[in-house]
């Protein structure tokens, strides 16, 4: 039962991962009417100079849709990002985690195994810092998605802004009560789940195959994904994971490594023994054979000399 949940899993990242392409290289038209939305939101509370607030980056679509691509901007004189939570996202193929930029702009790319149509669903969190009092006004420079009719067709959502009123911090008062800091996020000591992961082959480039998974923290959200490969003996250093990962195909053993905004890990080692049999490393195995009863016999050679 649990091959067969796998499998049918699979399937369905294999499935995003193909809108994914096409939300990297497709130009196609956007619907004129019904449109989807991002939205911006947060608590309706006084913000001053210090405190955290939490703006939650939202989608609403009329027709179903599977495949996202979103940046955010903000002005960075104004607000400090502390933390993103992508915890129940609606996204759970992550093509790129979202990045912040040192520029005031936070961007993703992403897809979902099941496509969503309805409204205000969460695609991420972002818990920012007041730095000073002021206005400062947020909203979606780039919203696309695409639609999950089969043809990956591209649709420019409409894009939200928020205003958010920012306050001087009050002056200490004679014997001044703190503010209550807001937690950043609930408690999470639980691992990611990596759900699936498989090396997939690579039906445009048969010289190296994709590192596909499936990872979800629900507690606290996946921060990054860490991969490394061996061609030999020894890995090489690690370095972050997209969905999908190029792998070349000569690689015969792939680490991986997700990390939670927690900071719990959860690794997995994949083995592709094919890559074992290709003429250079048969070579250097039998080169090592060699030599290994090449110092077999000499040393019962010695043995023999010696006594």
């Amino acid at each position: 039962m649990r091959g067969k949940q796998r499998s049918n899993i699979g399937n369905i990242v294999a499935g995003t991962l193909a809108g994914l392409v096409a939300l990297a290289t497709a130009a196609g038209a956007s619907a004129a009417a019904g449109r989807a939305q991002v939205t911006l939101s947060a608590p309706k509370v006084e913000i001053v100079q210090g405190d955290l607030v939490e703006v939650q980056v939202q989608l609403s679509a009329p027709r179903a849709v599977n495949a996202y691509e979103v940046e955010l901007r903000y002005p960075p004189s104004l607000l400090r990002v502390e933390e993103i939570d992508n915890s129940n996202s609606l996204v759970d193929v992550w093509q790129s985690m979202p990045v912040v930029h040192q520029a005031g702009s936070i961007s993703f790319r992403g897809g979902s195994l099941r496509p969503f149509q309805g409204k205000e669903g969460k695609l991420f969190a972002v818990r920012f810092r007041a730095l000073a009092a002021g206005k400062a006004v947020l909203r979606i420079a780039r919203a696309r998605v695409y639609l999950a009719n089969g043809k990956g067709t591209r649709e420019d959502a409409a894009r939200g802004e928020l205003a958010l009123a920012l306050g001087k911090a009050p002056a200490p008062a004679i014997a001044p009560s703190p503010r209550p800091d807001r937690p950043l996020l609930p408690v999470d000591t639980a691992p990611p789940q990596v759900q699936y992961i498989a090396l997939v082959r690579d039906v445009f480039n048969p010289s190296q195959k994709l590192l596909s998974f499936y990872v979800r923290d629900d507690g606290s959200g996946i921060k990054k994904t860490f991969v490394r490969e061996k061609k030999w003996l020894f890995w090489n250093k690690w370095r972050q994971a997209y969905n999908p990962t190029p792998i070349p195909s000569d690689v015969w053993a792939v680490a991986f490594r997700t990390i939670d905004n927690r900071g719990n890990e959860a690794a997995v080692v994949l083995y592709n023994w094919s890559a074992l049999f290709l003429p250079q490393k048969v070579a250097l195995m039998v080169l090592l054979l060699a030599l290994f009863l090449w110092g077999i016999g000499w040393a019962r050679r010695m043995r023999r000399e010696a006594e």
